[in-house]
């Protein structure tokens, strides 16, 4: 919720601060660098410290990270932080939070394949992507609500729900059954980057890290831009805009809550079954964005871009984790919680770069972007190795 409430608002933010494109890009972009790398440690972590106190480091720190975050955009709006003292304050404290908050993703993907085997492994990653997708929906309804009394109200809201649901998780969540791994020597911070970073290159999970960092690249080009072309394709002004791209990310939501809470529930698809039906279905609503001109369809094609998505998550995570044994879980989901910031490393510069050129080149790009990788999909043929 808190994410997606951030792009909701931040190029209506940023451009009252008086931030070029490119650098609100330059924000996300950053900080996913550091997410990406963030969450593989903090996978590993959770194999020896447990997942539920791992998922607890990670809300705590998205909360307070993003009061840090909220409270240098108020400084820029007083004028305290101008240019690129402001600029330099913001990438610095997104960062910041980014390293504390990718515990919580690969805590709570490897907590939930600790509690399901192979039949159910599909539709358990279905039903945590449906959540996210709650949460997708709730982000950009009470940021694009709450952006009429203040753009930065949103921000203070997301951070007192996410603490509230540091409590629940610590009071009322079981603990895993997983066995923590205890009897190892602790390893360095310079180790476990390096186990980080081979853990990127495995291959048995490697061609499902490539499938969701380019979904997630084209999504974040999409998303990166969406404000700058609404705005200027539709002549709105900052807090109609943030209520618009609040709408249009409503609609992609409940079009992957959907994919995910019923298709995937109710059908028992292979997981590469929901990739190759997936990334398809996502290049028409790319396709119809970068051709439509009424407004009802600018915003509607975000639910194909929703719908795909929705069948893919579950299909390559479910993949993923079935590619290696119950030890290895916590690196695995490490990996893949990370594939969401990887594309977010160059999605953004890439779309804010292309939109500079032309309002509906980002588009464009990310359609021919598709075209190759759904070829791709449907000559992978991946290997079960996790069928207990």
């Amino acid at each position: 919720m808190g994410q997606t409430l951030v792009f909701a608002i931040l190029p209506s933010l940023g451009r009252e601060v008086g931030l070029m494109e490119v650098q609100i890009g330059g924000i996300i972009s950053a900080s996913s660098v550091i997410f990406s790398l963030s969450s593989a440690i903090w996978g590993n972590q959770s194999e020896r410290w447990g997942r539920k106190r791992v998922m607890i480091i990670g809300l705590s720190g998205y909360t307070l990270g993003t009061l840090l975050f909220a409270t240098t955009f108020w400084l820029g709006l007083n004028g305290w932080l101008v240019g690129w003292m402001l600029f330099a304050s913001l990438v610095f404290t997104r960062m910041l939070q980014s390293t504390v908050m990718a515990a919580a993703t690969p805590a709570a993907t490897a907590y939930m394949a600790d509690i399901t085997d192979f039949k159910s492994r599909t539709a358990a990653m279905g039903k945590i992507g449906a959540a996210q997708s709650i949460g997708t929906i709730a982000g950009p309804a009470v940021g694009g609500g709450l952006a009429i009394f203040s753009l930065l109200l949103p921000l203070y809201v997301a951070a007192a729900v996410t603490f509230v649901a540091t409590i629940l998780v610590w009071k009322l969540l079981p603990e895993s059954p997983h066995k923590r791994n205890n009897s190892a020597a602790p390893l360095g911070i310079g180790q476990q980057i390096i186990i980080a970073i081979k853990g990127y290159f495995d291959k048995r999970y490697v061609s499902f890290l490539f499938i969701g960092v380019s979904m997630f690249m084209a999504f974040a080009v999409t998303q990166q831009t969406l404000g700058f072309f609404y705005q200027d394709r539709m002549g709105l002004d900052g807090q109609h805009t943030a209520q618009t791209v609040g709408i249009a990310m409503i609609i992609s939501a409940i079009s992957s809550l959907i994919a995910q809470g019923v298709i995937v529930q109710r059908f028992n698809f292979e997981p590469m079954t929901l990739v190759r039906m997936g990334l398809p279905i996502m290049a028409i609503g790319f396709f119809i964005l970068a051709n439509a001109e009424q407004h009802s369809w600018l915003i509607g094609c975000l639910a194909f871009v929703g719908f795909g998505m929705g069948l893919t998550m579950p299909g390559f995570t479910a993949a993923a984790t079935l590619s290696v044994s119950a030890s290895e879980q916590g690196a695995v989901a490490g990996v893949i919680a990370a594939s969401p910031a990887l594309g977010f490393i160059v999605g953004p510069i890439v779309g804010t770069t292309l939109y500079q050129y032309g309002e509906t080149l980002p588009y464009w790009f990310t359609t021919g972007v598709f075209i190759p990788l759904t070829a791709y999909v449907w000559w992978l043929k991946p290997e079960k190795t996790n069928e207990k």
